[in-house]
């Protein structure tokens, strides 16, 4: 796991006790595996994506099979004030996720990043955002170099699957 600066000081505020084992039941979400139009594999949470047939395809390819993941694998989280809540509800999420794709779809690499707002800035609720995508032809869409991750205004964390 990689992530900025910011996000590294709210980590520390998390206790070491807290209840990050406690994720929801993997039945609560399920991810599933379709097919572009090449014969490509895309991975996405079920229900949450309009983008995708109900055959389960699509046209895009390459890159842009990334950015549909990602448009259409985002969870965002924001049922508390508390910002430690709310990152431990984020910190559980990634863990499900990646126990989830390491389980059904352990060939292929994943990225799972994970964003906090504390809101401050729009004065809104603070809120996590979580989101997936596969990794193809080693290109990411978000640089897993730690100087990249500095450029975020927003705290920012990388898990890499498989």
């Amino acid at each position: 796991m990689i992530f900025n600066k910011e996000m590294g000081s709210y980590l520390n505020k998390i206790t070491i006790n807290s209840n990050l084992n406690e994720t929801s039941d993997s039945n609560d979400l399920r991810i599933l595996q379709g097919v572009n139009c090449i014969g490509e594999p895309f991975f996405y949470l079920e229900d949450n994506c309009c983008n995708i047939s109900n055959k389960n395809t699509t046209n895009s390819t390459g890159e842009n099979l990334m950015q549909l993941e990602w448009d259409c694998n985002e969870i965002y989280i924001n049922s508390s004030e508390d910002s430690i809540a709310l990152l431990e509800a984020g910190l559980s999420m990634v863990k499900l996720i990646k126990d989830i794709l390491k389980t059904k779809y352990s060939s292929q690499s994943f990225d799972i990043v994970m964003s906090f707002d504390d809101g401050k800035e729009f004065e809104v609720s603070p809120s996590v955002t979580v989101r997936f995508y596969a990794i193809r032809n080693n290109v990411t869409l978000i640089s897993h170099d730690k100087l990249a991750l500095e450029e975020f205004n927003e705290a920012v964390l990388i898990e890499f699957v498989n």
